[in-house]
C-alpha cells in the first residue's frame, strides 16, 4: 500500500498524512476514554 500511497502523493506528502492520521487516532481514543470514564462515574454515582 505504501508504494502506491507514495505514488500519488510523494514522498514530501505521506508523512504529514499519516502523522496526521495517527493523531486524530490518538484524539480520538482519549475522547473515548474521557467519556467511558465520565459515563462510569456517574453510574457509580446513580448506583450508590
Amino acid at each position: 500500500m505504501e508504494v502506491g500511497f507514495t505514488f500519488c502523493l510523494g514522498k514530501t506528502t505521506v508523512y504529514p498524512v499519516w502523522t496526521g492520521i495517527g493523531a486524530v487516532g490518538a484524539v480520538l481514543v482519549g475522547i473515548f476514554f474521557i467519556t467511558t470514564l465520565i459515563l462510569s462515574i456517574i453510574g457509580l454515582k446513580v448506583l450508590a
